[in-house]
This record gives structure tokens, C-alpha cells and sequence, in this order.
């Protein structure tokens, strides 16, 4: 029996990843000098996507003081930055172009108002995620930096402040079963007084998850494609290794094994900053392993 691939209902980039790239392209378009656009960090978590920009040009900056003396225009990455680097970035003179995803500003307008209003800011993140970050150095208007606690797992909240209201903000690709747990414990522990949701994990990261889900009620192995330092494909990772069921983790179509053929039934799926042209590759490169005589489920439509 060959090998059937069926394909997830969602996958592959998000608005905001979308928007980034345009962001980024436009400012490259604008730029005379080959060496003259930098970006704050990975543009997205995808390295075909990012080795692609680098290769036109756009330079990536590696700490938060490095500005070249070259540099006239400068993209913020998709996850955001910090108040103190935008206020830097701003003093330099640099033409901004800013990439930030729309859900990430909008959750630090809401860490800076819910602040102003004497609550205390929880943030629930990856410690080490551009996002998390961006979300830990929210600023008041004046310039005064916004205290918050980083809660990174369920046993974090021990260590919250029973005293004061909170107001929880949660990393928009945070894996959704830590998440769950983390939300019901603070739902649930009697001694937090007041507290309040700002936001949710993303609505196209959620999509995604629950689409996989499907897949894995009816397949004998998935294929995730993304890059590794993607949450969001880490994450749709995550919930098929939950799921017991085998799981190929793939940035590119090379890395697909040659093994996969053993499976009757295969899921794929991509994370939120996996190209087209990638996805496309990838399912070419089972098609030919199927000895191209797969039967498909809507192929077509998905990458079209």
C-alpha cells in the first residue's frame, strides 16, 4: 500500500509574519546602500526566510548598543523590542521601519495601561524569547520601567505578589498545555484577589495546534516543517510527541528520511514562518519517496 500524505487545514505564515516581510522588503527597497538596513534580531524563526533578507542586505544586529556607522534604516523583528532599545534606536536618528507584530504591540499598550492603573504585570514566557522580552521592558510614558514577574512554568506562580491585583500577559506562541495549567492555577488559587487576562495565545497559532490535533486522529506520522527555534513549530511538535504518534521535525525538504515511507497514512503540517516554496519542497520530496502514486487529501488548495 503506497504511502498517503494528508495535509493539515492550516499551516504555513501568519499575518504577522507576512507583514514582516513586507516590512523588511520595503525597507531594503527604500535603501541606496546594499550595507545600510539592519534588523534588531532574526526577522522570524525561519532561516530560509532570514538567510534570504541577509542575502539582499539586511544585516543583523547582534546586541542592543551595535548600530553600525553605515546603517541608515532599521527593521524591528516581528517580536518586538523593548521600550529602552526603541528609545535608542529613535536617538540615533534611524529611519524605523517597524515589523512587530500587531498582536505584540497591542499586549504592550495593554502592560503599560494596566500598569498605569497600579496593577501588577505577569508575564508568562520563554525567558530567552524575543517576544518575552519585548513584553519585559515595557516602559511608563516617562520613561520609568514597568516592574513585571516572568512566569515560565505552573511553579512560577508561587512566587507571585498575593497582595496586589495582577494583570497576566502571556507570550503569544507560549505552548498551549503549559499555558492551560498555568491560567487554571491562577484561576483557581484562592489567595490571588483580582486578576486578569490581557491577552491570549495567538488566534493563527491556535488554528494551527487544533488543526494538527486533527491529523493526528487520523494518521500513523506527522511531518512538522519549520525551524527549530520556532515556538510555534516546536509547539506543533510538542502536541504530536503528546500524542505518542512518530514525529518529523524538518526545516527543509533534504531532512525529510527516507524511513517515513514505512507509514500508510502521513500528516503534514508547518509552523507560522515556514515559506510556501518550502512546504511545496518538502511534499514534493514525499510525493517521490510514494513512488508518486500517493493518494492526497486537499493538496492543492492548501498551497495554492
Amino acid at each position: 500500500m503506497k504511502m498517503k500524505l494528508v495535509m493539515a487545514r492550516a499551516m504555513g505564515f501568519c499575518n504577522g509574519v507576512k507583514r514582516a516581510i513586507t516590512v523588511a522588503s520595503a525597507a531594503l527597497a527604500a535603501s541606496g546602500n546594499a550595507q545600510g538596513v539592519a534588523v534588531t534580531g532574526p526577522l522570524v524563526h525561519n532561516h530560509q526566510v532570514t538567510d534570504a533578507l541577509e542575502a539582499q542586505g539586511l544585516h543583523v544586529l547582534e546586541t542592543d548598543d551595535e548600530i553600525p556607522p553605515e546603517t541608515t534604516r532599521v527593521v524591528i523583528r516581528a517580536h518586538g523590542i523593548t521600550d529602552a532599545r526603541r528609545k535608542k534606536l529613535e536617538c540615533a536618528c534611524l529611519d524605523i521601519y517597524d515589523a512587530t507584530c500587531p498582536l505584540v504591540s497591542r499586549a504592550q499598550d495593554v502592560i503599560r495601561t494596566q500598569a498605569g492603573k497600579g496593577r501588577h504585570i505577569v508575564v508568562v514566557g520563554v525567558p530567552s524569547h524575543g517576544e518575552t522580552v519585548s513584553m519585559m521592558g515595557v516602559d511608563f510614558p516617562d520613561g520609568t520601567p514597568i516592574h513585571a514577574s516572568l512566569v515560565s512554568s505552573v511553579e512560577g506562580v508561587a512566587s507571585l505578589p498575593v497582595d496586589k491585583a495582577l494583570t497576566v500577559m502571556v507570550q503569544s506562541t507560549f505552548p498551549q498545555k503549559e499555558w492551560n495549567v498555568i491560567e487554571k492555577t491562577l484561576k483557581e488559587r484562592s489567595f490571588f484577589q483580582d486578576v486578569e487576562f490581557g491577552n491570549a495565545i495567538c488566534p493563527a497559532s491556535v488554528q494551527r495546534r487544533k488543526a494538527v490535533e486533527e491529523l493526528c486522529d487520523s494518521c500513523d506520522a506527522i511531518v512538522v516543517i519549520g525551524g527549530r527555534h520556532s515556538s510555534n513549530t516546536v509547539a506543533l511538535t510538542e502536541i504530536v510527541a503528546e500524542r505518542k504518534l512518530p514525529v518529523f521535525h524538518v526545516e527543509n525538504a533534504d531532512e525529510v528520511p527516507v524511513l517515513i515511507v514505512g507509514y500508510k497514512i502521513v500528516g503534514i503540517t508547518a509552523g507560522a514562518s515556514t515559506p510556501k516554496d518550502v512546504i511545496t519542497a518538502v511534499c514534493s520530496k514525499l510525493r517521490f519517496l510514494a513512488d508518486s502514486q500517493t493518494t492526497t487529501s486537499p493538496m492543492d488548495s492548501a498551497l495554492s
